[in-house]
């Protein structure tokens, strides 16, 4: 009698409600690395994160099929196809001009209403099925269920938030800013000026000598941008009979989040100073998992102020990095994707992703000066 009275209290407070609290609660945990730079459980972490999402997600598609079998099917197919249509958008290119940018997202969110829907029948089906073979359950007491849009508009924006995280938050910026042009600067001509900026290599890194700042000029590296990179990389890589890299808009968006917090924090270097953060610590935000490394270059002004991104700054970087031997022995190491990214102020990395478990800790530019001042001939080194 314990038993079977300990396993109805266990049945009764299996909620959908007490399930979507603990997958919250399990997201939460996957952020205390953030306050905990140094924890030797980073690994835990990441796995509560991931289990979180996995769990919150489960939930997510359970309420929308709960209300699809409540008959609020507009709402069960919403809560599907708008996370699916927001994903396309943070994979894949948007039309430039405005019309044909609210025809695809018509169009695109027609096409997934319809998958949703054939999708939600079918789980209907085999959910019905389930409860009445196999759980004994009746469905009269549904009939009381009514969905709280609270709880569905809630979900959508954390769903929404996660889906971008995983599908490319550069690429689904770099949309909404193609949509508010063609809506707001349809008719402008506006045209780009080049700057001119004079670099000079000192020590670790290369620091800009001049510092520009005008209107219409671009302030970050752009996914496309971003993607000729890593083709320039590969066109160096071919020459030493390397293999070429993929383009990871994970690691992109890692990227970004590097050289945004050199602006920041003002630092130029591997390992944040103050908070002792670096890619290697922060990977799991951005969708890589614990057997997935990033090895970095950075490049840029030691500290700076105002907008002193420029066109050519990444090519300037990638060549200031083939000059020196540790960096260059990171742009031609055996990875399998990368991606470059340069900041408004100047700072510019490239993240390497591999297997090997090349940077599995946080380091500082200083230790790798030091390595590479005294270190033989490495594995996988061209000279």
């Amino acid at each position: 009698m314990p038993v079977k009275s300990f396993l109805k209290k266990i049945q009764d407070n299996l909620t959908l409600r007490n399930f979507t609290i603990v997958s919250i609660l399990f997201i939460l945990i996957g952020f205390l690395p953030n306050y905990i730079p140094e924890s030797n459980y980073q690994s835990v972490f990441q796995y509560a994160f991931e289990i979180g999402v996995l769990c919150f997600i489960l939930a997510y598609c359970l309420y929308a099929l709960k209300c699809w079998g409540v008959r609020h099917k507009i709402c069960a197919v919403l809560m599907v196809s708008i996370p699916l249509l927001v994903y396309s958008v943070a994979t894949s290119k948007i039309p430039d001009s405005l019309i044909a940018i609210l025809f695809y997202l018509a169009f695109m969110l027609g096409i997934f209403a319809i998958v949703s829907t054939i999708l939600l029948y079918v789980c209907d089906k085999v959910k019905r099925g389930i409860e009445r073979y196999a759980l004994k359950k009746t469905r009269g007491s549904y009939r009381y269920f009514y969905p709280k849009l609270s709880y569905s508009f809630i979900g959508l924006l954390v769903i929404s938030s996660l889906v971008v995280n995983y599908g490319g938050i550069a690429m689904f910026t770099n949309n909404l800013n193609s949509a508010f042009q063609s809506a707001t600067n349809s008719g402008s001509n506006s045209q780009y000026i080049s700057p001119t900026a004079v670099p000079s290599t000192v020590g670790y890194a290369t620091v800009e000598t001049t510092q520009v700042s005008f209107f219409n000029q671009p302030s970050f590296t752009s996914v496309d941008e971003s993607m000729n990179d890593i083709n320039y990389i590969n066109s160096i890589r071919a020459s030493y009979g390397v293999n070429p890299i993929k383009f990871d808009n994970r690691v992109y968006n890692l990227a970004r989040a590097r050289v945004n917090d050199m602006d920041k924090y003002g630092y130029l270097d591997h390992t944040n100073p103050q908070t002792g953060t670096c890619a290697f610590s922060i990977k799991s935000q951005f969708g890589l998992t614990s057997n997935e490394y990033v090895a970095e270059n950075a490049y840029g002004y030691e500290s700076s102020t105002g907008i002193n991104y420029h066109a050519g700054i990444e090519t300037d970087a990638i060549n200031a990095w083939m000059s020196d031997r540790g960096h260059k022995y990171n742009m031609l190491y055996p990875h399998i994707a990368g991606a470059v990214a340069c900041s408004s102020g100047g700072h510019c990395v490239f993240e390497g992703l591999n297997h090997d478990g090349f940077t599995n800790a946080c380091y500082t530019a200083a230790q790798g000066e030091a390595f590479w001042a005294t270190a033989g001939v490495q594995p996988y080194e061209h000279t």
